[in-house]
């Protein structure tokens, strides 16, 4: 925790790449350790990700949506035997993360690194938490976005694997309105030759 929170210094400096060091480090720590390990951290590590998500510089904002599918994933784990699901976490941290992130993701004109990394982080945060009373409400209007950048072949490959990512979710989250009025326009994709745009 304390290493942690050493980061403090690099992530307050204007030099832009020992922000991203920094991030990158904290990733890197959530990766390497247990959730359970983790999730005191959170009161520290959520604000970080949000100031970063709001930074200028692409690179920055692009580490910052990485690191709050990492976040994520130490805030719900998969499986519980990682930790426990603490419901008053989820309310105190679901909000601010869709927001970080939805910021990125609503926006067409924005580099292609911050618009993979967004279009990824919605799906992690969906797939683990989809199922909060929050994002359960966001749930139609972010699959309607995913839905328009699957209409640019520069984020189709991104959107078909985050699709992906939520319907196969332990939540069980209702997708039949979208899957109704989507299956056509889906189909054409997952007959594409290329192997990569294929669920």
């Amino acid at each position: 925790a304390k290493l942690v929170r050493c980061t403090d210094k690099s992530l307050g400096e204007k030099n832009q790449s020992l922000k991203l060091d920094a991030l990158v480090f904290l990733r890197e720590c959530i990766r390497h350790h247990s959730a359970a390990a983790c999730q005191p951290l959170l009161p520290y590590l959520v604000p970080v990700m949000v100031a970063a998500a709001a930074d200028e510089w692409y690179k920055t904002i692009a580490e910052a949506l990485r690191l709050a599918s990492a976040i994520v994933t130490v805030l719900r784990p998969t499986s519980t035997l990682s930790a426990p699901y603490d419901a008053t976490l989820a309310d105190q941290f679901a909000v601010p993360i869709y927001e970080a992130i939805f910021s990125r993701l609503d926006v067409v004109d924005i580099d292609q690194e911050i618009k993979e990394c967004s279009i990824v982080a919605i799906g992690v945060l969906l797939s683990h938490l989809g199922d909060h009373p929050h994002l359960k409400a966001q749930l139609p209007a972010v699959l309607a976005l995913v839905r328009r950048r699957l209409e640019n072949e520069t984020t189709r490959i991104a959107s078909l694997k985050t699709l992906q990512q939520i319907a196969s979710s332990i939540l069980n989250l209702d997708l039949r309105a979208f899957c109704e009025s989507t299956g056509a326009e889906l189909a054409p994709f997952l007959r594409q030759t290329h192997q990569s745009s294929r669920l």
